[in-house]
């Protein structure tokens, strides 16, 4: 009876091994094969392949007017390849993503001049810092997120780079900054490829503070140092009177 038991530990634990093995496997591509799409044909498939629920205005996507998706190159995409590729012929076609419940996969597509535009802004998904990278390919997604600065105050970051960032883009959606009160972070909320560029361009111009501030030091510390040898001469001068 023992040894049955331990057969079947053996054999438990050998079957465990191989799911999880099998668990493993790298998915099959996505493939996207040259012809024409419609919006619902996309939204299907992509949302099949990458486990998703998509909820959206069947008379928004089903409208003539946003036409169809022409692929003219046969595409493989892995998982991130195709979440990417899939929210650009969404934007292109003047929809956007937004987050609903991302533990069970639910996202909604909106449409970027309908009614819910105004969600794009309020419903921004909140990004780590060190994940907005992780985003930058995801056209019509907004994202929030928060950027710490050392050596430059966000106050004025604010208000000399509002005029560049809060360009209205598509869907009248601008990269939006805002600044904690002690001037000492960053918010940032926009389209998810624009944030990514902004908080490149800001640890940038905070990287160059930090050099100017150095230099400025330095040639502090050397007139300092001047002025110092110039007293103890003058005092020098004085004694031998």
């Amino acid at each position: 009876m023992i040894r049955i038991c331990v057969i079947n530990l053996v054999f438990a634990s050998l079957l465990g091994c191989a799911l999880h093995a099998q668990d493993a496997e790298p998915k099959e591509p996505f493939i996207l094969e040259v012809g024409e799409y419609s919006l619902v044909d996309l939204i299907k498939s992509s949302g099949e392949y990458l486990d998703r629920h998509y909820i959206y205005n069947p008379k928004e996507v089903e409208n003539a007017s946003n036409g169809m998706v022409v692929i003219d190159r046969r595409m493989e995409l892995d998982q991130r390849a195709c979440d990417e590729v899939t929210c650009t012929l969404f934007y292109t076609r003047g929809f956007a993503r937004i987050t609903r419940d991302k533990e069970r996969g639910i996202y909604e597509l909106i449409a970027m001049t309908g009614p819910k535009r105004s969600e794009l802004s309020s419903c921004a998904e909140y990004v780590p810092l060190a994940r907005v990278g992780e985003y930058r390919g995801l056209q019509g997604v907004t994202i929030l997120t928060t950027v710490p600065l050392k050596h430059i105050n966000a106050n004025t970051v604010q208000n000399q780079l509002r005029p560049f960032f809060a360009q209205g883009g598509a869907g009248g959606i601008g990269l939006t900054p805002g600044s904690v009160g002690n001037g000492r972070a960053l918010l940032l909320q926009g389209f998810a490829p624009q944030v990514n560029q902004a908080v490149e361009i800001i640890r940038k111009i905070d990287a160059a503070a930090a050099e100017t501030r150095a230099e400025e030091d330095k040639s502090l510390q050397a007139r300092m140092a001047l002025l110092e040898k110039q007293v103890a001469e003058l005092k020098a001068a004085l004694e031998k009177r």
